[in-house]
């Protein structure tokens, strides 16, 4: 077994046993510190760190790794917690444009988790609605930012537009033009705007896909970065998908049609 996957086996025993609470016996000599930066790339390592609290204390990372792990932590839950602050008063600021936010992947898979606050994440992806159904949120939201005077910056072929906000990198995906991309992408983005009766709203107001969808979009979101990022992904992506078919197991008894009509089936499966 490569030293890559040595490490790649403890970081998913370590996440059974953070998510699942699951037993998991983790071997001795552990490279920890290559645990510790694998676990950051595969956007999982807050998760990990609960787990490795639980050990016994000879099977642990030495006192400096684990303060440095501590930190980093806090770091993730601080920065979830400033996100979500971030989100509400972007939401709040939208909302007196007569447009609504609907929130994809990110904070609304984070309710999946245990504690949301250890699903890591670097931005706030979304869609801006009309609450009148009119055309031209997407542009609309872009003009809010931009009489805020921020910058407003736009994927090469208008497929989202990204903006800082109170330091919080957001994307506003756009539902009116998704050509120029590839089938699945255009498929996937039909399908969530014929979904979009059936949204949910959040309790904090934001609205976010039903169940279904929601997956499908996880499902295509994760076959995106497997094609850009040369066959990898990160084992949070796979994480987002079990925890959300756990919330809702329902789904995989509803979402062949969605598969099907996407191009999505295949990978799905």
């Amino acid at each position: 077994m490569s030293d890559y996957m040595k490490e790649l086996l403890v970081i998913s025993k370590l996440v059974k046993m953070s998510v699942f609470s699951l037993r998991e016996d983790i071997p001795a000599g552990v490279n920890w510190t290559k645990v510790f930066t694998d676990a950051g790339v595969n956007g999982v390592s807050a998760l990990c760190y609960e787990a490795v609290k639980t050990l016994p204390q000879d099977k642990q990372p030495d006192f400096d790794l684990m303060l440095r792990w501590d930190l980093s932590v806090q770091g993730l839950r601080e920065g979830f917690r400033h996100r979500h602050e971030a989100t509400q008063q972007l939401r709040i600021l939208m909302e007196s444009k007569n447009l609504q936010m609907l929130l994809l992947k990110g904070e609304s898979l984070a309710a999946n988790y245990p504690d949301p606050e250890l699903r890591e994440s670097g931005d706030v992806d979304f869609v801006a609605l009309a609450n009148d159904e009119r055309a031209g949120a997407f542009d609309e939201c872009n003009d809010l930012a931009l009489g805020l005077g921020i910058d407003v910056n736009f994927e090469s072929q208008r497929k989202h537009s990204s903006f800082i906000y109170d330091g919080v990198h957001f994307e506003n995906h756009n539902l009116e033009n998704t050509k120029g991309y590839n089938r699945v992408h255009h498929r996937t983005f039909a399908l969530l705007k014929e979904s979009l009766p059936g949204a949910v709203r959040r309790p904090d107001g934001c609205l976010e896909l039903d169940s279904v969808t929601a997956a499908v979009f996880v499902v295509k979101h994760t076959a995106q970065h497997l094609c850009y990022r040369g066959g990898r992904i990160a084992l949070r992506m796979l994480l987002d998908l079990a925890l959300l078919l756990k919330t809702h197991p329902g789904i995989t008894d509803e979402w062949e049609p969605a598969l099907e009509k996407t191009g999505l089936r295949s990978f799905a499966a």
